[in-house]
């Protein structure tokens, strides 16, 4: 069976998991569970009035709903220090939920530090936790990353895998290497072979735990990487993760199917106004300008967009993930579709870092799905599974290549803009 989905790695902010019933004890399990649910569906009207109901937690339930909001209006910097004021509440939830939100912002500025001295999330494993903060101090013992452009705009070509996932030739600490670009990834990733001749900046003792898009728990080194070109555009000092190079690889029946020595991620994509021209093959990066239009792009691990679906009046968020090939759905997304639109059930293969994992596929008459200015009717999602995390911002699905294959996709975080053409 053809893998469905071959992505390396959907790193995200590196963060650990946490057990939503060791944070309800004592609070409430009801009343909690339904703001949570509200606040996650993002029905900021009944989230303020199930917060309003918390004795002794109202004032801080309102102020998490407002860092929420803030966050996905792209005022990252507003809304961080909304969740950094509510890290020490009396509130477990709210503090649990800020806890994972300042940390995801913070990951996001790299400030790398100062995520280190976030307060222990309630439930957690302290040492994954004391590994995942010598990861972080180890990035903040580094200059900070920098972005050069000698040009606006450059384009390079962007050959497209036979999984239709986007890769180009990059100069890494001046050698080139041949990288996937993957929306998907928080943190650029090195194979340990590709890391060691490029001689990355490392300490053999820090690594952590992370989960793969495959759900594999891998244990990461953390390194440095000087300097990484593309086009006309540099970075410099980039905080990046090492793998063992046999979980870059994809093996089926014993044959190596596919791989990757180098990802190169969000901490790149998220300085550039980029259009990945998948017909063309063909990416252009610009330096970002001022703009005024609507945003529709925002970030919480990974990117995500505004999606409509036929059908439904809701505004949902979909993930953007172009290491991968299919449209995914969440279980909240599910519960949107029509039962009569439901055909079947069929298994399929997700693969990550580590290699593969059966999944469920379902399949419908027709679920359209509008993006971007992109509208396209679907006959089979895959059933994605949620992480454990304790999120406040929960998407209802993942866009792979397969929503916007032959076209052109521009995506530009400064704006908050994704445009499909």
């Amino acid at each position: 069976m053809r893998p469905e989905l071959i992505h390396l790695t959907q790193m995200g902010a590196i963060r650990v998991c946490i057990l939503f019933h060791l944070l309800l004890s004592g609070i409430g399990a009801t009343a909690a569970d339904d703001f949570l649910t509200a606040l996650q569906r993002r029905d900021w009207h009944a989230a303020s009035r199930l917060a309003n109901r918390a004795d002794g937690a109202a004032t801080d339930r309102s102020h998490l709903i407002d860092g929420f909001r803030l966050c996905l209006s792209g005022a990252y910097a507003e809304a961080q220090r909304t969740f950094h004021t509510l890290v020490q509440s009396d509130d477990s939830l709210t503090r649990a939920l800020a806890i994972e939100a300042d940390g995801q912002l913070l990951f996001l500025a790299g400030e790398w530090n100062a995520l280190a001295d976030l307060p222990a999330t309630p439930g957690a494993d302290t040492s994954g936790q004391a590994a995942e903060r010598a990861f972080y101090r180890f990035f903040g013992r580094h200059e900070r990353q920098t972005v050069r452009f000698d040009r606006d705009s450059s384009t390079v070509p962007m050959p497209l895998r036979v999984s239709e996932n986007p890769t180009l030739e990059a100069v890494i600490n001046g050698r080139k290497a041949r990288a996937c670009w993957d929306t998907g990834a928080g943190i650029c990733i090195l194979s340990s072979s590709l890391a060691s001749k490029l001689q990355v900046r490392t300490d053999g003792d820090v690594t952590a735990p992370v989960s793969s898009a495959s759900a594999k728990q891998l244990r990461m080194q953390a390194g440095i990487i000087d300097s990484i070109r593309i086009g006309a555009i540099t970075w410099r000092n980039v905080p990046c993760g090492i793998l063992d190079d046999r979980l870059l690889e994809f093996r089926v029946a014993g044959i190596r199917v596919a791989g990757f020595k180098a990802i190169l991620g969000w901490p790149l994509m998220q300085s550039v106004d980029m259009t990945l021209d998948f017909a063309a093959e063909r990416l252009t990066l610009r330096r970002p300008q001022p703009a005024t239009q609507p945003r529709n792009l925002s970030w919480y691990g990974i990117p995500q967009v505004t999606t409509m679906m036929e059908g439904c009046q809701d505004t949902l968020l979909f993930q953007i993930d172009f290491g991968g090939y299919p449209t995914q759905a969440f279980a909240a997304m599910h519960g949107r579709i029509q039962d009569s639109s439901r055909i079947d059930s069929i298994e399929t293969r997700i693969g990550g870092a580590g290699g593969f994992t059966n999944y469920h596929a379902a399949t419908f008459s027709q679920v359209t799905l509008k993006a971007g200015g992109r509208s396209r009717a679907h006959t089979r999602l895959v059933e994605r599974i949620e992480s454990g995390n304790l999120n406040g911002v929960r998407p209802e699905g993942v866009f792979g290549v397969a929503f916007v294959e032959e076209h052109r996709v521009r995506m530009d975080f400064t704006n908050g803009v994704f445009m499909v053409e």
